[in-house]
């Protein structure tokens, strides 16, 4: 409830069209604005990862998107694309220290504000600095955050705990990790990715994964459809909800490897529940306006 109450207020404070940043919300770390002037498209940030398992890294990106690629080496480059007037409105920061680091984006005014749709529209067009991010394997801790933009993998990244969130975009791409939290807001998911703990959560959008392993997996949406398929893992204990929405999941009814299966009415809304093959992974699955569907792929054969 509560992590729902927070998905709501960020919708509110959207559709006011005003976006505030602090840059800086860890008390222990000091932020130099090294990142001066003018910021250019050949502008280089580089980071040195002595010990990837205890290093932590992140971006807060106000404005723009965020691709991400594998580095081999022990070395975080972000690349800034900015546009061509990004330098008039927004400031870049960069942090660093022995065992953490991270860029932020912020407004030169503390608040933007914007009186009508199409004002919003010119400024994110406008003023928006996009980033190439290269990232080592197997670091302890990443957080990727933008607004008005899409954060997407290109390569297949593997960390330890993997934070993302963006507000009007889209997350995409190919993901692994040990603890993984996406959360969106007015956007898309669409990853192909495994994990051992995995939580994510959509409001206002479509929600679409190939999920290989996992233990467990926590999958929410409100307004929008759910398209998962588990053709990567076949061992599932699976419990779904829903309200007003739609539920398909013929596969897993007809897999020979369904071991058990439940379907409950209430007032509103319904709930499924099966086990499939030794039901060593947990998947929970709750929409509230919007379809699910569960899909094995060729993996029944």
């Amino acid at each position: 409830m509560r992590k729902f109450l927070f998905y709501v207020s960020i919708l509110l404070l959207t559709a006011c069209m005003r976006v505030e940043v602090i840059a800086d919300e860890n008390p222990n770390v000091t932020i130099n604005p090294e990142v001066k002037g003018k910021v250019t498209q050949d502008t280089v940030l580089k980071f040195r990862v002595e010990s990837p398992d205890e290093f932590k890294f992140e971006i807060k990106n106000i404005n723009g998107d965020i691709r991400v690629f594998r580095n081999s080496k022990d070395e975080i480059t972000v690349i800034l694309k900015p546009s061509k007037f990004a330098y008039k409105e927004l400031k870049v920061y960069r942090y660093e220290d022995d065992d953490e680091a991270g860029v932020y984006v912020k407004s030169k005014e503390k608040y933007i504000i914007m009186k009508h749709l199409d004002d919003y529209k010119r400024i994110i067009e406008k003023y928006r600095i996009d980033m190439d991010v290269f990232l080592p394997d197997d670091m302890r801790e990443v957080k990727l955050t933008t607004i008005n933009g899409t954060i997407h993998f290109l390569d297949r990244i593997s960390e330890k705990n993997t934070e993302i969130t963006t507000v009007n975009g889209k997350i995409s791409g190919s993901l692994g990790g040990r603890n993984i939290e996406i959360s969106v807001v007015n956007g898309k998911i669409h990853l192909d990715f495994s994990g051992d703990k995995i939580s994510i959560s959509n409001v206002n959008g479509s929600v679409r994964l190939d999920l290989g392993r996992f233990s467990y997996a926590d999958i929410s949406n409100v307004n929008g459809s759910i398209r998962i398929n588990l053709s990567g893992n076949l061992d599932v204990r699976g419990d779904i909800s829903t309200l007003t929405g739609s539920v398909n999941i013929d596969d897993i009814k007809e897999s020979p490897l369904l071991r058990d299966f439940e379907k409950s009415r209430a007032l509103i809304g319904k709930t499924y529940r099966f086990l499939l093959g030794t039901g060593r992974s947990s998947l929970d699955i709750s929409n509230v306006n919007g379809s699910i569907t569960i899909e094995l792929g060729g993996g029944t054969i």
